[in-house]
């Protein structure tokens, strides 16, 4: 092999490394995410279906919504806010306004179990309505007021 060629084989086989030690210095190495929790999630008193927007919360005798994405940490916790609407028997009335209160959805995802926290935040004090127990993709067992 002529000296040119071998010289130009050792500059190319160089440059391609140093192309992919650049490569490799230039990437951030993320931590892994934790699993999708997106899904329908049930349980006593409480039905829960997470979206990539949010999330849709159906209690015996109330409402919720979460209006951001639910993520959760790589040990599994989410704290986000929301809103939580009592409800009552019989129809709503026309022109009633909902019985409607920030809230704060908080939890841990442990494989396909799941506990929520809903706590009412108004005037500096906060109501603690409960904890939920949620299987992912089993049905709620929920009895409305209405």
């Amino acid at each position: 092999m002529p000296v040119t060629s071998r010289v130009s084989l050792e500059c190319s086989a160089l440059f391609g490394a140093l192309l992919t030690i650049a490569g490799c210095c230039g990437r951030r190495h993320e931590p892994p995410l934790p699993p999708p929790i997106l899904d329908s999630w049930g349980g006593e008193h409480l039905g829960l279906i997470v979206n990539s927007g949010g999330a849709a919360l159906e209690f015996d005798c109330a409402h919720g919504q979460i209006e951001k994405p639910l993520t959760i940490d790589p040990k599994g916790y989410f704290l986000r806010p929301g809103v939580f609407v009592r409800e009552h028997g019989g129809p709503d009335r026309p022109g009633e306004i909902p019985d409607s209160h920030p809230a704060v959805y908080s939890g841990r995802v442990n494989g396909n179990n799941m506990a929520l926290t809903v706590k009412l935040v108004e005037s500096g004090h906060s109501v603690d309505v409960g904890t939920f127990q949620l299987t992912q993709g089993m049905p709620p067992h929920i009895v409305k007021c209405k």
